[in-house]
């Protein structure tokens, strides 16, 4: 694994985007209780409701937006995946069409 990693035959970024969206998960859940927790002790004469307002739609569409987000990013890489394997069987057609040996 770690040769495929140094040679670059295998992709870590998945791995490492999976990791990246918990991480992102926990930073929007911390951010939307600050701000709920700001809006509601905000010592301002008319109150923070739009901080509430806000720390409310960031812990109910945070975690939506940024799975969205992660997801159009994983599909490239199933895209890329599913190419290389269309490649790789057209080169075995190609070969075998023409008498040579296959590749491997």
């Amino acid at each position: 694994m770690i040769r495929k990693m140094f040679t670059l035959e295998e992709m870590i970024t998945p791995v490492v985007l999976k990791v990246v969206y918990y991480i992102g998960l926990a930073i929007v859940f911390i951010l939307g209780i600050m701000m709920l927790g700001g809006g509601v002790t905000t010592p301002y004469r008319y109150g923070g409701g739009s901080m509430v307002l806000a720390g409310m739609l960031t812990l109910l569409a945070g975690p939506i937006l940024l799975r969205v987000y992660v997801e159009l990013v994983m599909v490239m890489f199933r895209i890329l995946a599913r190419l290389e394997d269309i490649s790789g069987k057209l080169d075995g057609l190609t070969s075998v069409e023409s008498g040579s040996p296959e590749k491997e």
